[in-house]
């Protein structure tokens, strides 16, 4: 098929949606890619440059919760960094699958270092997690936790 002719809605500030029957969609970019997940189930994608420069202590103080504060808040400066952008990347992505906003539900999404779930603790949604890397970039991938087992996730440049 044509890509202009799939069924695509993609408006500013609204997630985007397949037309029934196409599943459902999600993208993410950075500087220098995009990474757009399509599957029958819904889920959330979110894409970050493994290298990328942000002040990590202040990421996590503004929207982490003081538990996760306080596990990560001993770490040197370069494991401080991975482990926001870990946690980020887990966080918007499972704010894209719950089709929240990053305002309101960041916050809620609770993940444990390591783990291959997330938890939104208001609404009590359990998610499955699966991280990747690939080349230069760190990627999230929010779905269903029953289909966590089998995730496949295809890369090209």
């Amino acid at each position: 098929m044509p890509p202009l002719d799939i069924p695509l809605q993609a408006h500013p500030s609204s997630p985007p949606e397949l037309a029934n029957g196409w599943g459902y969609i999600s993208f993410s970019h950075c500087s220098d890619a995009l990474l757009v997940g399509w599957s029958p189930w819904q889920l959330g994608v979110d894409l970050e440059r493994s290298d990328r420069s942000f002040a990590a202590a202040n990421l996590a103080r503004r929207f982490f919760d003081e538990e996760l504060q306080e596990v990560i808040k001993s770490l040197d400066s370069q494991a401080l960094r991975l482990a926001v952008l870990e946690q980020w990347l887990v966080k918007e992505a499972a704010v894209k699958w719950q089709k929240g906003t990053l305002a309101e539900d960041l916050r809620h999404w609770r993940f444990d270092l390591g783990s291959s779930s997330a938890c939104h603790d208001l609404l009590h949604h359990r998610i499955g997690i699966h991280r990747a890397h690939f080349r230069d970039w760190e990627m999230a991938v929010a779905c269903e936790l029953k289909l966590i087992s089998n995730p496949l996730i295809l890369c090209s440049v």
